[in-house]
């Protein structure tokens, strides 16, 4: 028996949705799944430059919170999506670690047993959410709380990726911005938050055009722009 898993690229901190909303494109990284039971063992293959290292101990870390001997398979990864370009190449290797595990065990984990597992290895539950669920997801995480929600968007829309030919990390990206912010600031980002999220269920480009302005982090990100 063959599967095939399908784990989707990912952007975050849209507009003015830093660390709260994330969405999901049509590049994939590919997971084939081949039971091999004539082998004793697993045997996985990368077949481009992926994290393998992140596909691995997520894999692993489920096979254990799972706690069932998996059958034996060959698992060959392949992937669309560039490491390094903000397209979320990190949370597509893990939320496909824990797909692969599920399979390979015959086990069906929840949503939250999903997330929690992710966030061992990534913290930034945007990019997680929508690598899980598909489509635009808002997420929340603070010490008390982790929920996600996908918005109901029901209609087809596009966007234009522009994927720059150096590497960027995330924690340099992080490590720019300031650690306080004017109230005017935080204000602005709130009212183009709702902007944006008013125009996506409504089907209005203006309103989400007028959504995507933002003082949080995109002005300090600039500077990092070759």
């Amino acid at each position: 028996m063959i599967y095939h898993i399908k784990v989707p690229a990912t952007s975050a901190n849209i507009g003015p949705g830093f660390d709260s909303i994330g969405i999901a494109w049509n590049l994939y990284l590919h997971i084939h799944v081949k039971a091999e039971p004539q082998k004793d063992d697993i045997n996985i293959v990368n077949k481009n430059k992926i994290n393998n290292d992140l596909f691995i101990k997520a894999f692993n870390e489920t096979i254990n919170y799972i706690n069932k001997k998996p059958s034996n398979y060959t698992i060959e990864l392949w992937s669309e999506i560039p490491i390094g370009k903000g397209l979320g190449s990190s949370a597509s290797a893990i939320v496909g670690g824990i797909y692969t595990a599920e399979i390979i065990t015959n086990t069906y984990l929840t949503l939250y047993d999903k997330l929690n597992i992710a966030l061992k290895f990534e913290n930034h539950l945007d990019n997680i959410s929508a690598a899980i669920n598909g489509g635009i997801n808002i997420c929340l995480k603070n010490e008390k709380e982790i929920y996600i929600s996908k918005l109901p968007i029901n209609y087809d829309f596009w966007g234009l990726l522009y994927i720059p030919d150096y590497y960027l990390s995330t924690q340099e990206a992080r490590n720019i911005l300031p650690q306080n912010y004017k109230r005017e600031d935080v204000v602005f980002n709130l009212q183009k938050f709702g902007m944006l999220i008013s125009g996506l269920f409504q089907k209005d480009e203006n309103l989400v055009k007028m959504g995507l302005d933002d003082k949080i982090h995109q002005p300090y990100r600039f500077k990092l722009i070759k």
